[in-house]
């Protein structure tokens, strides 16, 4: 297993300058705070706990600031999910990127869970190590899910139904990822059992929020930008008893990464980090 900035715990400097307006303007209005991120960033994003997970989210994936933020992006347009910046991918998505090219695949069948726009499907399909790869999309979403099948009539998109089984066979594909996903699902271990199943061989989880010390915990993000506001309820992982969930489904950690976002919670010491997990199907099931 590789550890990658195993010591890094680090936001980098551009997300510590994103988060200046807390402890700048702690006394002031949150409201204020709010509206002073969204002049900085195009968008604020506050966290708040919850007891439990809620049964009804009606600002969720499948609300109607989410579909009309990832409509833009099937379109080409910048919707916060790492699109181009100055000819150059979003460090998110560069970190996703280089995790699934540490599979060593030449060629390979792939299914993008929460794919939200595809935006993936353009990435892998420019990226040299990637460009020969399958892809399948998958979402929660029907708007979208139908919106990207208009667009690109070549490419298989499925809509699927949280908390039931996924529509593909046993062992369909060579790598199934989910980029910020499973965080955001009332039943993690239960969708990591799916994924294993339909995987022959390779797993990406990345930009999960866990930390090492602190109990796993559920928080409601609430996000403001342009196309109105979005409410997700998110799981917060504890290292340790993320990575025995992992082991108990059959999968080895290839690789731990810590990504470049990392978010803060009012009044709690610790912060979240986004990690990413390359994991792979035990050399005995393979």
């Amino acid at each position: 297993m590789v550890l990658d900035g195993e010591s890094l715990a680090h936001p980098l400097l551009t997300n510590q300058m994103k988060q200046l307006a807390t402890p700048l303007f702690g006394s002031v209005d949150r409201s204020l705070r709010r509206w002073l991120r969204r002049r900085l960033n195009g968008y604020a994003i506050e966290y708040d706990r919850l007891e439990s997970w809620p049964a009804v989210v009606p600002r969720g994936w499948t609300g109607p600031a989410a579909t009309a933020r990832f409509e833009v992006g099937i379109t080409g347009g910048d919707h916060l999910e790492g699109i181009q910046r100055n000819c150059e991918w979003a460090p998110v998505v560069r970190d996703t990127v280089n995790a699934l090219e540490r599979t060593g695949l030449a060629q390979a069948q792939v299914l993008d869970y929460g794919c939200g726009s595809g935006l993936y499907r353009e990435i892998l399909k420019k990226n040299a190590d990637t460009s020969a790869w399958t892809y399948v999309g998958a979402d929660v979403n029907p708007a979208i899910v139908d919106a990207c099948r208009r667009r690109d009539t070549e490419t298989r998109y499925e809509l699927v139904i949280e908390d039931l089984p996924l529509p593909f066979p046993d062992a369909t594909f060579d790598v199934v990822f989910a980029s910020g996903v499973i965080q955001n699902v009332a039943h993690p271990e239960a969708l990591l059992a799916e994924f294993r199943r339909i995987t022959r061989d390779w797993v990406l989880l990345s930009r999960l929020p866990v930390r090492k010390f602190s109990a796993p915990a559920i928080y409601l993000q609430t996000v403001w930008h342009k196309w109105g506001q979005e409410q997700h309820p998110i799981h917060v992982f504890r290292r340790n008893e993320l990575e025995a969930m992992i082991l108990r489904h059959g999968l080895e950690i290839e690789c731990r990464d810590h990504g470049v976002e990392c978010f803060t919670v009012p009044c709690e010491l610790e912060p979240v980090p986004h990690v990413s997990y390359l994991l792979r199907t035990r050399q005995d099931d393979r």
